[in-house]
């Protein structure tokens, strides 16, 4: 298994996007990092109008997923995690899916990244797409890939703190 980090795996003068996108190309697992910052951000009409990278990650990998004739993607497995709180002198992480407004995000297309996507398509021979909204992409992301999600809460919430309820604060 190779994991593509972007502090290690990126070069010097190559375009960060073009990195992290041949690297999908020969993915058989895309793991995006869902968080409530990575959502706030994609909901601000500001930011059609300039590349979303982590919206082109999540577009390219939904592409290759549904392309699968000579490319390995099999499977987007995000991890989910939602707000972070102390409350009552314990860490909760919140039910990320319970914190989304669908309807918060744009109903239009980020134009500037469908062009980036389909400028990087093209020069991998694959079919160019057409737009799809900023919502459309986060439900499609959220709701299609919930089965294989990684969900920090319950993994926090549930099975970690009920094998470090005997642990002081400090050794948490």
């Amino acid at each position: 298994v190779e994991v593509f980090r972007d502090s290690v795996a990126l070069q010097p003068g190559l375009a960060f996007d073009e990195s992290f996108m041949k690297a999908m190309l020969h993915s058989l697992v895309v793991v995006p990092l869902i968080t409530p910052d990575t959502l706030e951000r994609m909901k601000s009409s500001n930011n059609l109008k300039e590349i979303d990278h982590v919206l082109l990650e999540w577009w390219l990998a939904l592409v290759l997923l549904d392309h699968k004739p000579g490319y390995p993607v099999t499977r987007i497995a995000p991890i989910l995690c939602g707000t972070v709180e102390e409350e009552g002198g314990r860490m909760t992480i919140h039910n990320l899916l319970h914190e989304i407004k669908y309807e918060e995000f744009p109903d239009e297309v980020n134009e500037p990244t469908l062009t980036r996507l389909n400028q990087f398509l093209k020069g991998a021979k694959l079919p160019v797409v057409q737009g799809v909204t900023v919502r459309e992409l986060v439900q499609r992301m959220l709701k299609i890939n919930v089965p294989h999600a990684c969900q920090c809460w319950y993994l926090f919430n549930k099975k970690c703190m009920a094998n470090v309820d005997h642990l002081s604060d400090e050794q948490r």
